[in-house]
């Protein structure tokens, strides 16, 4: 309903381009509003078919208004969490069974690079250079500068989901020696917003720091064990976020080949997403008791994480 009153506004006002221009604006500030209505859903299936729909009509209003922050800031954040919720998901089930050329990895890089490209418009509109940034990579306070002297606290989202979609990028491309040297500079957007918001978007600075520190090899500076505390943290402050233990269980209890932990991880989770679920069914409990309730922000997070959860346990013997 809401992206058909959009489409109608957009119509109405295509006759003047004064009038085309003050009607985007408005608009996209409703869009930008509504972004956190979509963490709140709890279907992954209905996210999967609603989302690319409002991503083009997103895109035909920002060619209506080149550099609208609103606009450019909820597409970086729309591509970087399609790509992880849809493409990133549908990937993971091939990745852990070793399939090459995999479609869904394909798409989730495409929708990532998506995503960077409308996160270096905003950060050109606001005296950032991605080029620039890369050149700073080698002395951590030089670049801190250069990113506290153009952004502020308005800029945290389209600066946190540009360095998601950017780091996803690499992570997802390993062997490119190239982009693997790119990651200080994705670290340093991760600092600026994350020392100042810790527990910005519901733990999602720790899912990153955790990451980061267990993805990437010794000899690359990773410290697998720092990432595994940083997680195990991260549970304890967030145990709503369900992600976080499923990221845990992609990044540190599978490749350890830890049967005994992911079976203790399974039989919890198994609770967990039994009462989350529960969210998706009218004639269950009311949702007024539902725990989740008190997180209303995870609850996509959470959907990301079941379907995760069904495709780790359903190739359970072929990773054990």
């Amino acid at each position: 309903m809401r992206k058909s009153l959009v489409l109608i506004s957009i119509l109405l006002l295509s006759s003047c381009s004064m009038m085309r221009s003050v009607g985007v604006k408005v608009v996209a500030g409703g869009i930008s509003d509504s972004s956190k209505d979509i963490q709140k859903e709890t279907d992954w299936n209905y996210f999967e078919k609603s989302i690319p729909g409002n991503l083009k009509l997103m895109e035909t209003m920002l060619s209506m208004s080149p550099g609208n922050q609103q606009l450019l800031t909820a597409l970086i954040q729309g591509f970087a969490g399609y790509a992880l919720a849809i493409h990133e998901t549908r990937y993971l089930e091939h990745q852990l069974k070793d399939v090459e050329n995999s479609p869904h990895l394909s798409a989730a890089i495409s929708y990532y690079s998506k995503a960077l490209y409308y996160g270096e418009q905003y950060l050109l509109g606001i005296g950032i250079d991605r080029a620039k940034m890369i050149k700073l990579i080698r002395d951590e306070a030089k670049l801190q500068d250069y990113l506290s002297s153009n952004l502020s606290e308005s800029d945290f989202k389209a600066v946190f989901y540009t360095a998601q979609a950017w780091g996803s990028l690499i992570n997802l491309q390993r062997t490119n020696m190239i982009l693997m040297s790119q990651l200080p500079a994705v670290k340093g957007m991760f600092d600026f917003v994350c020392t100042k918001k810790p527990n910005f978007e519901q733990g999602a600075c720790d899912l990153f720091y955790a990451s980061y520190e267990v993805g990437r090899p010794k000899m690359l500076g990773g410290n697998p064990e720092k990432g595994k505390k940083i997680f195990k943290q991260a549970m304890e402050k967030n145990p709503l976020n369900l992600l976080t233990n499923i990221m845990y269980m992609q990044l540190v209890t599978i490749p350890q080949a830890d049967e005994k932990e992911y079976d203790e991880m399974e039989s919890k989770l198994e609770d967990e997403f039994e009462e989350f679920l529960k969210l998706n069914n009218a004639g269950a409990d009311s949702p007024s008791q539902n725990k989740f309730n008190n997180a209303p922000y995870v609850k996509l997070f959470n959907a990301i994480a079941h379907q995760r959860f069904l495709i780790i346990k359903k190739l359970k013997k072929e990773i054990f």
